[in-house]
């Protein structure tokens, strides 16, 4: 099994993290022509809050995201699939969790993140989100532009 290393105390919850918690279940599904079926490892994420919170990823929800990851690649599914609850898939991370933290910090999450989501997409499976609500985030964008001259 393999999982991300807790990250240093620099990524610690900095205000009160409400905790998105990714929890694995496996589902065996039918399907024609296959004998055994198909099994799918289903992470469901959830605040534990109702539809006004919705569902956000600050340093110990990716930590619980990793570990259900990690539960699930053992387990030897067909596929991995990831899905919210009732409201909400997931607005992104908990921006709150930046505030009053210095840029090291800042970058150390933002790592965390991309290591864990780095495993989804590294999976030896297909990966794919069932999207049941709202479904935010951003991304970090370069833009070139050409030079002058």
């Amino acid at each position: 099994m393999t999982t991300i290393e807790r990250p240093s105390t620099a990524v610690e919850p900095a205000h009160g993290e409400v905790v998105t918690v990714a929890r694995h279940r496996l589902v065996h599904l039918h399907s024609p022509g296959h004998l055994t079926g198909v099994t799918v490892s289903l992470i469901k994420l959830d605040n534990g809050r109702d539809q006004q919170r919705p569902n956000t990823f600050g340093p110990q929800g990716l930590i619980s995201l990793d570990t259900a990851i990690a539960t699930a690649l053992d387990a030897r599914p067909d596929a991995i699939a990831i899905t919210g609850k009732p409201g909400s898939f997931v607005a992104g991370a908990d921006l709150g969790q930046l505030v009053g933290i210095d840029r090291a910090a800042a970058e150390e999450f933002a790592a965390l993140g991309h290591r864990v989501f780095g495993r989804l997409r590294d999976a030896p499976v297909p990966t794919f989100a069932l999207i049941n609500a709202s479904a935010m985030g951003g991304a970090r964008v370069q833009v070139r532009l050409p030079s002058q001259g």
